[in-house]
């Protein structure tokens, strides 16, 4: 994915992003959703919300929480309403493989939009003291 501006040498946004791609492999596979076995969906869904429930977690316990200090709340809701819309597709995709493709084109508008605009973005406005505040919250997630 991007890191036109480096945003990648700061830890956290380095996890995320990897985290972007390991989600993006699963939903590729997902792509032939309509040609795969109902067994092989099923699988891959789940290996979807086991990666993507703790990433979206992760975020908006983390980077958005710091963020809210220096960007429009619209900014940030934008993203949220996109996690809650992620959900709600991955849920419906288990029972309507109809579905699994508005997952996976959301998906991908998703990550790209956060990897070209709100990890430059927070690597840019947040300071040494935010960035702690995001280790500090995320590190109880851990456990």
């Amino acid at each position: 994915m991007c890191d036109y501006c480096d945003c990648r040498s700061q830890p956290e946004i380095k996890l995320l992003a990897d985290q972007h791609e390991q989600i993006l492999a699963v939903a590729e596979a997902l792509r032939a959703a309509h040609s795969l076995p109902a067994e092989r969906v099923a699988a891959l869904l789940h290996d979807l919300a086991d990666l993507l429930v703790p990433h979206t977690t992760r975020e908006e316990v983390g980077l958005f929480a710091q963020l809210r200090s220096v960007v429009a709340p619209e900014y940030l809701e934008r993203y949220i309403d996109d996690h809650r819309r992620l959900d709600e597709l991955l849920a419906a995709s288990a029972h309507d493989r109809g579905r699994i493709d508005e997952l996976i084109d959301l998906l991908d508008e998703h990550t790209r939009d956060e990897e070209t605009d709100m990890h430059p973005a927070a690597r840019q406005l947040l300071g040494p003291e935010q960035w702690a505040a995001v280790d500090r919250a995320v590190a109880t997630l851990a456990g």
